[in-house]
């Protein structure tokens, strides 16, 4: 039932007055928790209070505001003696102090009973060979993990060891990042990461197993956009990995702001920049290379150059051209000629491969009506 406009009025200058927020952050606010709407001044206040208290801080500091700023939406639909309680069981159990705190208010352990909070802690101690010191570490930095129903954490090891993981190295991952424990290796965007890591950044079995957190990073976000910049902006052959060339660890770390600051516009002869419309035209790209023309792996990274050019101007034009050649000519494979895609000059490729025979021109015209079919791209 929608509230009225007084009531949430208030909720609002409650949040506002609690933690002093300017009013773009208090939009900002917002948008992290629109729940807190719901709720009457008073209760959303408690829950701010009882927050400061479990960091033992005041309610007015910057720490407050960073560690509500860093929960999920649903921090204010539980009861502030609840929250209080859960977070204070789970700090007292395995330690840590306000670490664990933080840790534990961001990774909504407050939604997990004590008891099950137990049962779950002594099931994955059995199931992963943890003492009771590994046992405390692992869950006061991962508390993610008692979310995890264990019988899940048990699915998703076999479902790892099915990608030629042993049982060992399944858990020394799971041990060394146990957010893994709650990815299901069974799914299309696991399974695309882990041929990624394999074949693009040719990671061996044992890099995988001893660099735990490129498993548990976006390929789409992060692995990948990050790579071919690096690969770009750095001039590294097509046959030299990241790993050889000690960039690797570039391609997880720091946070965007930080890389981008690193590697932005590193080459005068190809400037680059890395933002969220780099990311974009990454994601644009490596869909329509593998889902589109249905390239492998292998052929991807033999013409990494691909990855680097515009998909509606050249890229997506010119192979919709070669495959109504190839339809019409038997013999003509349009996968022949994949560096021509993103070489040639516009003049050039009309050269090469228009048939005047055939009715094909590579024109103005014909590039305006390819792009047209494009609309869901927007490079």
């Amino acid at each position: 039932m929608a509230r009225p406009l007084d009531q949430v009025q208030s909720t609002l200058w409650a949040i506002q007055q609690a933690l002093r927020l300017r009013d773009d952050q208090l939009r900002a606010f917002l948008k992290q928790h629109p729940y807190c709407l719901r709720y009457t001044p008073e209760r959303v206040s408690q829950t701010l209070h009882t927050i400061a208290e479990l960091l033992a801080v005041p309610v007015t500091s910057d720490e407050v505001q960073k560690v509500v700023m860093g929960c999920s939406e649903r921090l204010f639909t539980q009861d502030s003696a609840k929250l209080s309680q859960l977070v204070s069981f789970f700090c007292e159990k395995f330690g840590g102090g306000q670490r664990a705190a933080t840790a534990a208010l961001k990774r909504d352990i407050y939604l997990v009973s004590a008891e099950t909070m137990k049962a779950r802690a002594a099931e994955l101690k059995t199931m992963l060979g943890w003492t009771n010191d590994e046992l405390d570490q692992r869950v006061t930095t991962n508390p993610v993990i008692l979310t995890q129903n264990p019988s899940t954490v048990a699915s998703n090891m076999q479902k790892l060891q099915a990608h030629s993981f042993s049982s060992t190295q399944a858990v020394n991952v799971f041990a060394s990042s146990p957010s893994i424990a709650g990815y299901d290796w069974s799914s299309s965007a696991n399974k695309e990461k882990l041929t990624y890591l394999r074949h693009v950044l040719q990671l061996s079995q044992a890099e995988l197993t001893s660099r735990p957190v490129m498993l548990s990073t976006s390929l789409a976000r992060r692995i990948g956009p990050r790579s071919e910049f690096l690969y770009a902006c750095k001039g590294i052959s097509p046959d030299t990995t990241l790993a050889d060339s000690r960039l690797l660890s570039y391609v997880v770390a720091l946070s965007d702001a930080k890389f981008a600051a690193r590697f932005n516009n590193l080459s005068a002869s190809l400037p680059l920049v890395y933002d969220d419309q780099f990311k974009r035209h990454w994601q644009q790209r490596w869909s329509f290379l593998v889902c589109e023309m249905g390239l492998s792996y292998a052929d991807i990274c033999a013409c990494r150059i691909l990855l680097q050019t515009s998909l509606l101007n050249t890229l997506a034009p010119r192979w919709h051209f070669l495959i109504l050649l190839e339809t019409a000519e038997s013999e003509f494979k349009a996968a022949d000629h994949l560096t021509a895609l993103a070489t040639l000059s516009d003049e050039h490729f009309a050269q090469a491969f228009s048939s005047a025979s055939m009715g094909l021109v590579y024109d103005q015209n014909f590039m305006l009506s390819a792009r047209g079919n494009l609309c869901r791209f927007s490079e």
